[in-house]
């Protein structure tokens, strides 16, 4: 009993000098207690402390005691970044490009900007500022910034995305827009409804003309070949299974990106016959896929289901809509 008694009060004497070392660390904002301290057992228990960052640690009362006399940081995260910000401080300084260095920002020759105060480098990210009027903030990590570093490479994406995109505006007006690089080739749009986006590789895009732009508002000759192609192509077909000398009916037929692989949405002049989903490819001798019902088979699922979309599609005409409704109904199809 007696040695339980003495081993009670060893421990509150124990506590109550944590506490005050715990309020020490609090007021000089080094560390702050994130958990009951009623958890303390002993000057070797671990509780978890959060920094001034927010970075959490686990500190015995004896690893801060040791960290204090050894003049240690408290917290592991704080004390990385601290390194890693005098490595990057000093490679910018010893840089070629390097300007001046003032605020805990560190300015270069190129008009970039970089902050290199710690308080600021939060989840592992360093904010750059580049050159532009209105700089952009760009948010990299240590290993980038030291690739810019080696590679004297200092290229801000915004800044290229506008400069495209103005380009663009200044070819074919202020409502079309770039959209950005697929492939290597950039992407933009006419901003025009149903037309697709259109590509452009970097060597065209130097020198940049209306014709080299969409497909739809300026046809190349090549394409108006395999439009006509496509269409009498189509026509042929439906003269001989459809047995009717008029011409095919084509959904969409401005607005349609042509080629061989598209699939294009046709109606032959049977009002009772759903519309059908062919591209060129199936179209030619050897496969002639066209008019189910034509050739006497039962359409197939697929094609009932794109019907549907077809008749949901904002962008056909009223008469078309009334010529799939009535192709429906005929079938029993709601």
């Amino acid at each position: 009993m007696q040695r339980g008694a003495k081993a009670k009060k060893k421990l509150k004497t124990q506590k109550r000098r944590f506490k005050r070392l715990v309020k020490e660390l609090e007021s000089e904002s080094l560390l702050y207690l994130d958990e009951d301290i009623e958890n303390y057992e002993d000057k070797e228990t671990s509780l978890r402390f959060k920094c001034k960052h927010g970075h959490i640690n686990y500190n015995s009362m004896s690893d801060i005691l040791r960290k204090r006399n050894n003049g240690v940081s408290f917290c592991l995260q704080c004390s990385d970044i601290e390194s890693m910000s005098r490595n990057i401080i000093s490679r910018l300084q010893a840089h070629n490009n390097f300007r001046e260095s003032r605020n805990d920002r560190i300015y270069l020759k190129n008009g970039w900007c970089i902050d290199v105060d710690k308080r600021n480098y939060t989840q592992g990210k360093r904010v750059l500022y580049c050159n532009a009027k209105t700089p952009h903030k760009i948010e990299t990590d240590d290993y980038n910034l030291n690739y810019h570093l080696r590679q004297n490479s200092w290229e801000c994406e915004a800044c290229a995305f506008e400069e495209k995109d103005a380009m663009i505006k200044e070819v074919l007006g202020e409502e079309a827009s770039y959209r950005g690089i697929t492939n290597g080739s950039h992407r933009f749009h006419c901003a025009k409804e149903g037309h697709p986006d259109f590509t452009i590789n970097t060597t065209k895009f130097k020198s940049l003309k209306k014709e080299d732009c969409c497909s739809v508002c300026y046809p190349r000759s090549n394409t108006q070949k395999r439009k006509d192609e496509i269409l009498r192509r189509a026509n042929a077909l439906h003269k001989k299974y459809s047995k009717c000398d008029q011409e095919v009916y084509v959904f969409m037929e401005d607005k349609i990106e042509y080629g061989s692989r598209e699939s294009i949405a046709y109606k032959c002049c049977h009002k009772e016959h759903l519309p059908f989903f062919v591209s060129y490819d199936n179209m030619r001798e050897g496969k002639e896929n066209w008019c189910a019902q034509c050739k006497g088979k039962k359409p197939r699922k697929n094609q009932i289901e794109k019907v549907k979309q077809l008749l949901c599609s904002e962008e056909i005409t009223w008469q078309a809509r009334e010529m799939v409704e009535y192709a429906l109904e005929s079938m029993g199809i709601v």
